[in-house]
């Protein structure tokens, strides 16, 4: 449960509390000089009541100030949120089942990724204008991760083909050279074994990004809905 600011009336019985004690005696002897009569303990009373209730104030003003600073906050960051899951899910979508890797490089492109006559660092800008530097920066690094292990994995499969036409006729080759290519076969293919598996974990990640974007976007508009609702309160609306 969040702290609760005291109200005045809470300060104000406090304080009262403390004076009728002192008055009575209960933390020592009450020297009355000065105080000609009970006119004079109540107006210190109110006095007290005063302070406290402007204390009050001040300090909820503070609180609603820095309310509606997070709910700008909230607004600016919200649009660029919306747009990275926008951005990102369908390279999820996309490469999630993908075994094949053929076209890699121009699928990603397609998506607005590793552009023709661009960079990266580009089209990520251009994607996600809105979208802020810790955001923008976390998909450039997935998306660099993923391109390039797709990449990786696209001409391990080219190479795999190349070996395998090569030794279509063994008649050709002179004797244990086919044997070394079909070495070499063996070795691409747990090259992109291993290139495809990094690259499904790469994908793995980059979803479990967009996934935790969208919590931050739930998160946020239930932020900003009891924000507006306690300001409202406040001004009276």
């Amino acid at each position: 449960m969040k702290p609760q600011l005291p109200g005045p009336a809470s300060i104000i019985g406090l304080m009262f509390c403390v004076l009728m004690a002192t008055w009575l005696g209960i933390f020592g002897p009450l020297d009355l000089t000065g105080l000609k009569n009970w006119q004079t303990l109540i107006s210190a009373i109110v006095a007290a009541a005063g302070i406290a209730a402007a204390a009050y104030n001040v300090s909820r003003q503070i609180r609603i100030n820095i309310l509606v600073r997070e709910e700008d906050r909230i607004e600016k960051q919200l649009p660029g949120l919306r747009n990275a899951v926008n951005f990102l899910r369908p390279f999820v979508t996309s490469f999630g089942q993908i075994t094949a890797f053929y076209g890699m490089t121009s699928e990603f492109a397609r998506h607005g990724f590793g552009t023709a006559g661009s960079t990266f660092e580009k089209d990520i800008e251009k994607a996600l204008p809105l979208t802020n530097d810790a955001t923008r920066s976390t998909a450039l690094n997935l998306l660099m991760q993923v391109y390039s292990l797709a990449n990786s994995a696209q001409g391990s499969r080219g190479l795999i083909e190349q070996l395998e036409d090569s030794i279509l006729d063994p008649s050709q080759w002179a004797p244990g050279e086919v044997d070394k290519v079909r070495n070499e076969i063996a070795g691409a293919r747990r090259e992109f074994e291993s290139q495809r598996d990094k690259f499904r974990k790469g994908i793995d990640n980059l979803n479990a990004e967009v996934d935790a974007i969208e919590r931050k976007i739930v998160r946020y508009e239930r932020r900003k809905k009891r924000i507006r609702s306690e300001v409202e309160r406040y001004f009276g609306d």
